[in-house]
């Protein structure tokens, strides 16, 4: 023991420490705290050097120390045997950060938050929609315009550099149809995308029938039936409609007309119609002027309408052959003396008084 001094204060040994409160022990109701003691991760200062280490703070008040496993005190929501949270922190403390949270293409966007592809900033979770065939919203769907919905290379829209892309496909439902295409099919498509339709696949009378003839029948345009339409200026004709009885068109464009539908003799009267009585000829038909001849120009069955028959055989008597009278007044060449057209015959009589007193004399 050590002797009794007076000149110092009274320093009772401390009953919890085996230090005496004058002695270095700044917590007499501690044992674990007295000078030289083992910092305990208590937020105390155990040692009594006046400071409680870093570690056995709790700054974000989250109830755990670091040295308790509090891998980031500036964090409330970060702890040992916390939740994961898509913050792109170890929230567990287990040394980890979950890829999910990752953001490698740094869009802002982590995977965990809507980034269905981290390695392009272009794609994520509200992004605007490229033409580059990609899913830049992460909506788990293109576009249409950017589909290639037929399969032909080509999409509607116009592609972004660098997407390897093809664009200016008119028609994204028909893999014939795209700006490489040859605008060689009969269908009534745009093929090669131009914005031009050959004239003979325009359907301008609207039947539903093109001009063309080699049809293909697997893809073609809204409304279009087929090929072939011989007049496609009349919608009545086309290789669906039936034969017309007698009107000059060649109404089913198989090549044929009708009988008496030719007008071989191009007066613009047909023979089926009884408009024509000699297709032959184009100056017969119905309201033809009737000629002095053994011919019906007019087709009612009468030669001698406008003439006369004195001799009642059925034709003008001036288309009898009578050379002599030839040139006289009123008929026409090869009148006769007995038959004169209507109208010419006063003319006619004198001069063949006159005649017969010159063999007289």
């Amino acid at each position: 023991p050590q002797p009794f001094r007076p000149e110092l204060p009274y320093c009772p040994l401390s009953a919890l420490s085996p230090q005496m409160e004058c002695d270095g022990d700044c917590d007499d109701a501690d044992p674990t705290t007295y000078d030289g003691a083992l910092e305990v991760c208590d937020g105390l200062d155990n040692d009594c050097d006046g400071a409680v280490p870093a570690v056995e703070d709790d700054g974000d008040a989250d109830g755990v120390k670091i040295c308790e496993g509090d891998c980031d005190d500036s964090a409330i929501d970060v702890l040992p045997d916390g939740s994961e949270l898509c913050d792109g922190l170890d929230s567990d403390c287990d040394g980890t950060v979950p890829g999910d949270e990752a953001d490698e293409d740094g869009d802002g966007v982590r995977i965990c938050a809507g980034d269905c592809d981290d390695t392009l900033p272009t794609v994520h979770e509200g992004a605007d929609e490229l033409c580059d065939g990609v899913d830049n919203d992460c909506d788990e769907a293109l576009d249409p315009d950017e589909a290639d919905l037929d399969g032909d290379d080509h999409v509607v829209c116009e592609p972004v550099e660098g997407s390897g892309l093809l664009g200016g496909d008119c028609d994204d439902d028909r893999s014939t149809v795209h700006p490489a295409a040859v605008q060689d099919f009969c269908d009534g498509l745009d093929s090669d995308c131009d914005g031009v339709l050959p004239d003979d696949e325009l359907d301008a009378d609207g039947d539903g029938w093109l001009p063309c003839d080699d049809f293909l029948d697997t893809e073609p345009a809204e409304g279009v039936l087929g090929g072939g339409d011989c007049m496609p200026d009349e919608v009545t004709v086309n290789p669906a409609a039936a034969e017309a009885a007698c009107d000059g068109f060649d109404t089913d464009c198989d090549g044929l007309l009708i009988a008496g539908e030719e007008d071989a003799d191009g007066d613009e009267h047909l023979a089926c119609d009884e408009a024509d009585c000699d297709d032959a000829d184009p100056a017969v038909f119905i309201g033809a002027d009737e000629l002095c001849d053994a011919v019906d120009q007019d087709c009612d069955g009468d030669l001698v309408e406008a003439w006369d028959d004195r001799d009642d055989d059925g034709l003008p008597d001036c288309a009898e052959e009578q050379p002599s009278l030839a040139a006289a007044p009123g008929c026409e060449a090869g009148c006769s003396t007995g038959d004169r057209r209507s109208g010419g015959l006063r003319l006619a009589i004198p001069l063949v008084l006159v005649a017969a007193r010159r063999r007289r004399a």
